[in-house]
């Protein structure tokens, strides 16, 4: 299975791969306001054209601020955010620092940020107008030859809008359907209509109100058609091009060298899974593949190196993946050595550096969710709106271990589990469990590799009665057929969500307390590949010694999260 899934990896990865940083800044952008590059530059682009790293990644794609806005003033977007769309709020940002936001992305383009396009909104008339009233008015003035009866086939290609089943992006209430009529959405064919009565624009509110469906707050997928992956290359070829500079030291494409003026961060990269890209449940599956394959999968796995007998290939996703480029060295500051040219590039501290590796496109996606989609469920979590970066968590201060699901004591902050006091009911025994994602910035766990398994059973003194055990899973459970791949299930916590499981079981005779432990496998969907492959006849030598050694590796990671002990009551 895990081959098919590499496969649909490599087939992605290079053009999935944004550009992590460009030379220079462009002038608007390197005047720009510090949290405009920081929260609004990966989808909107710095220079406001709706273009950034991220944009393809989302739809509706990012508006252009250099164009009209279809939603009237910047503030209240900003400040609310788009329903239906993975525009955030930042309504907990200070407003002094929004309202330089504010003035920034006006001054960006052609926005007329007067006053005099707010919309008074008076008082609703008491009672509201009757349904029928509205409807004789949408069409006689002539709504329903745009609007149709919401079954538009063109609108998510369209500017004409299937405003009866679709998010709309400045809420549904009376209040702001008469505010919509008023202004109308510049930018679109959708008029102001001030004309109509303050009595006729109710009615039609009230109408439109009453037609609306319950809405999915899923994000819209793209249509046919619609690009769906990132334009922007940053590596087109392999290996990451060496530094232009006449120090040896600088040509070499070894985390070795650097780390010999680097010595404690090459100590701490060591030991992070960026290291360990390449082993061997990677190496196993080249096995009698072609080149290509391999090549693809390097791009994300190995970018500095040229093959995979290259020995840069050992040191995995290295200081030179992520720091070397041929024009000069990337760091958060300028400065250094006279003779190692240094490029200040910003999204090295923003998730968007992170994106190219941790979110296919897309057009990669199953049941509307790409098999690896982190960067998106970050976007949609209140860690953006707060400034809260994947540099933040899995590179705090500067900790190249990049932290994560291979880590412990990561894993324990990332989930707390609370559980209400059993009781009893008849015979059965009843108690609830609630997990949440207090500590992980994206889902928990974020891919379908992963998998954490709530268990619950009874205890009689200390011995366990596992007639009485219920086991829970959390996580993606995908798998790949004739129709190619199916989402089976996904129970993972959203972050700040919860999840929550209740056991209910029979009383087991004698016993007196309930066991409930959380128990996290890293490596879930890979150790489950390696069993697979390692049970054909076929495999050779050289691929099954790899998955071998990569299968008790894997069988070795396994996290106890918490573990509790609650007395049934006498």
């Amino acid at each position: 299975m895990l081959l098919r899934l590499q496969t649909l990896i490599s087939r992605y990865a290079t053009a999935a791969f944004v550009c992590l940083a460009g030379a220079t800044l462009t002038a608007s952008a390197a005047l720009a306001n510090p949290d405009y590059i920081l929260l609004c530059a990966p989808c909107h682009g710095e220079t406001g054209q709706g273009d950034g790293p991220a944009a393809d990644l989302m739809w509706p794609r990012p508006a252009n601020l250099t164009q009209p806005f279809k939603l009237g003033p910047a503030e209240p977007t900003i400040r609310l955010g788009v329903p239906g769309t993975m525009m955030p709020a930042f309504g907990d940002m200070p407003a002094a620092r929004r309202d330089v936001l504010v003035a920034f992305v006006n001054a960006m383009g052609s926005q007329d940020a007067s006053p005099a396009r707010e919309i008074a909104v008076p008082a609703r008339p008491e009672p509201l107008p009757e349904t029928a009233v509205g409807a004789a008015l949408w069409k006689s003035e002539g709504c329903a030859g745009c609007h149709g009866g919401g079954v538009h086939q063109l609108s998510q290609q369209s500017d004409l809008f299937d405003i009866f089943s679709r998010p709309l992006k400045d809420g549904d209430g009376v209040e702001a359907l008469f505010a919509t009529l008023t202004r109308g959405r510049p930018g679109t064919p959708m008029p102001a209509r001030p004309d109509l009565s303050a009595a006729a624009r109710w009615a039609l509110a009230v109408y439109i109100r009453s037609r609306r469906q319950t809405i999915d707050s899923t994000l819209r997928r793209p249509p046919k058609g619609a690009r769906t992956v990132a334009k922007d290359i940053v590596w087109q070829t392999i290996p990451t091009p060496p530094l232009q500079s006449p120090l040896p030291i600088l040509q070499s494409r070894r985390a070795a060298q650097c780390g010999r003026c680097h010595p404690k961060t090459h100590a701490e990269w060591a030991v992070s899974q960026h290291a360990r890209a390449t082993g061997p449940g990677l190496l196993g599956q080249y096995v009698g593949r072609p080149a290509a394959f391999a090549g693809g999968c390097d791009r994300c796995h190995a970018p500095q190196a040229q093959t995979p007998a290259d020995p840069a290939h050992a040191d995995g996703v290295s200081c030179v993946g992520c720091h070397i480029r041929g024009h000069g060295k990337l760091a958060t500051k300028t400065g250094g050595p006279a003779g190692i040219p240094l490029q200040k590039a910003p999204r090295l501290v923003r998730s968007d550096f992170c994106m190219p590796c941790h979110n296919l496109p897309m057009s990669a996606a199953i049941n509307g969710r790409p098999l690896i989609d982190t960067w998106r469920e970050w976007a949609q979590s209140p860690y953006l709106p707060a400034g809260v970066q994947c540099q933040t968590c899995h590179l705090g201060q500067g900790d190249h271990r990049m932290a994560g699901a291979h880590d412990p004591e990561s894993v324990r902050r990332a989930v707390q589990m609370r559980i209400e006091p059993p009781r009893l009911e008849g015979s059965a025994v009843i108690l609830t469990v609630t997990l949440r994602n207090i500590g992980a910035g994206h889902h928990f766990p974020t891919t379908a590799t992963p998998r954490a398994v709530l268990r619950v059973r009874q205890l009689k003194g200390r011995q366990r009665v596992e007639a009485t055990s219920r086991l829970w899973a959390i996580g993606r459970t995908v798998e790949h057929g004739a129709q190619g791949w199916r989402e089976i299930a996904d129970t993972r916590i959203a972050a700040g969500d919860t999840l929550t499981r209740t056991y209910r079981v029979a009383r087991a005779v004698g016993v007196d307390a309930v066991e409930v432990d959380l128990h996290f496998f890293p490596d879930w969907f890979y150790t489950g590949m390696f069993r697979g492959q390692l049970s054909r006849g076929d495999l050779v030598p050289a691929a099954r010694a790899a998955y071998a050694q990569a299968l008790e590796a894997g069988e070795g990671n396994v996290i106890r999260v918490d573990w509790q002990v609650r007395p049934l009551p006498r």
